[in-house]
């Protein structure tokens, strides 16, 4: 790579990164806490990015880059509507499953009786209690307790004042009884089991129309880059500079794109307290390997060793080691073959798929093993390929 500095009038800042962009050539250093996107920009970006990733995980459409913004909002309002529809039930489902734990010890009720006993004069109350408790209500006070349930500890019964108008200051107070009896919160614990299940049924549907949602909020991403970088450029009066890497091949042609444009540019080599971007350029012996390290999330460091030859090699002969069945590695490789003509074009996962076959089916091979057995290649062609040394 190479280090360049760009150098440009003020007033052109912004025409400048389009060409560059356009170009696709030069990665621009940031700058970290300089630049800033217009608030509005940053806001439709994020209330869009907060709707992709209330989505359930699921394979990934293509994004539609020519949908609107408006579809895109539309949709991001429905998912997100779903989503707290979906959060104001759990916390319900929450809400009766602690209820249910109160009134465990007393049993199934209608709290809607002791209300209207309340109503007519009767204090009821629901008293879980310890013995020395109990002793003090049932002897300084007018109450009646009758229990319920016992435990080790404590007592769980109904407290009752015939008379409430003497009942005494520092009575217990009981439990806070739930609007709901116990038969009917159950009743609506599976309402709201059967309502999470369709919300949960249409996210999933969402999520494979999530296509022009993507496409905006992927348009939204790189206009918002590209404003905190234009509003992250140095400037001074009448010029504005910025500093980024070029691929060292492509510095003739950066040179050619200055020209037209009347840049003013530096062209040098990195430093080693330079955060280098890493371009990574696979040749096609060691393709199939991208998608392991795209699954881990792995690119080596600008000026770290690239391993990729030698990871591939010794994942590939792991895998053919671990499986070391000659029958399931020429399964591995028909079933890729017949995928890869399905799919109609090739890509790195079919290549490291097959090389796993390929791999399975030489180490089973060598090893004599077909189908987890030893004897089914005894006598046939097969056998001449065994090493005795390895099997």
């Amino acid at each position: 790579m190479k280090k360049v500095t760009v150098v440009v009038a003020d007033s052109s800042r912004r025409e400048a990164l389009k060409a560059l962009r356009k170009a696709g050539l030069l990665h621009v250093e940031k700058t970290p806490g300089r630049g800033k996107a217009p608030e509005d920009l940053t806001a439709r970006t994020d209330y869009l990015e907060t709707a992709l990733n209330s989505l359930p995980a699921h394979t990934a459409p293509e994004p539609d880059t020519r949908a609107d913004e408006q579809t895109a909002r539309a949709l991001a309002e429905e998912i997100l509507n779903l989503r707290e529809r979906e959060k104001e039930i759990q916390t319900e489902q929450l809400r009766c499953a602690a209820n249910l734990d109160t009134l465990a010890p007393w049993g199934s009720f209608e709290p809607s009786e002791l209300a209207e006993l309340a109503a007519e004069g009767v204090d009821v109350r629901l008293l879980a209690a310890d013995a020395e408790t109990l002793k003090k209500v049932t002897a300084e006070s007018n109450g009646f307790f009758f229990p319920v349930r016992q435990d080790k500890k404590t007592s769980y019964g109904v407290l009752v004042y015939p008379d409430p108008e003497n009942v005494p200051e520092d009575a217990p107070e009981g439990i806070v009884l739930p609007q709901h009896s116990e038969a009917d919160t159950r009743r609506l614990m599976d309402e709201n089991t059967r309502e999470l299940s369709k919300l949960s049924a249409e996210l999933d549907e969402l999520a494979l129309k999530s296509a022009p949602l993507r496409g905006v909020l992927a348009r939204l991403q790189q206009s918002v880059e590209f404003e905190e970088i234009r509003s992250a450029l140095d400037a001074d009066e009448a010029v504005a500079w910025f500093t980024g890497y070029i691929p060292a091949d492509k510095e003739a042609e950066f040179k050619q794109l200055a020209a037209e444009e009347a840049w003013g540019t530096i062209i040098s080599e990195p430093e080693e307290e330079d955060p280098v971007p890493t371009l990574v350029r696979n040749k096609a012996a060691v393709k199939p390997i991208q998608p392991v390290f795209d699954l881990m999330g792995i690119v080596p460091g600008y000026r770290e060793a690239d391993i990729s030859f030698w990871f591939l090699a010794f994942l590939s002969m792991f895998v053919g080691i671990i499986m070391g069945d000659a029958a399931y590695g020429l399964i591995i490789l028909a079933l890729t073959g017949f995928f890869r003509l399905k799919a109609g074009k090739g890509s790195p996962l079919f290549q490291l798929l097959g090389l796993f076959g390929l791999t399975t089916f030489i180490w089973g091979s060598i090893t004599g093993t077909w189908f987890s057995s030893l004897e089914l290649v005894q006598g046939t062609f097969l056998q001449k390929l065994i090493i005795p040394a390895v099997a």
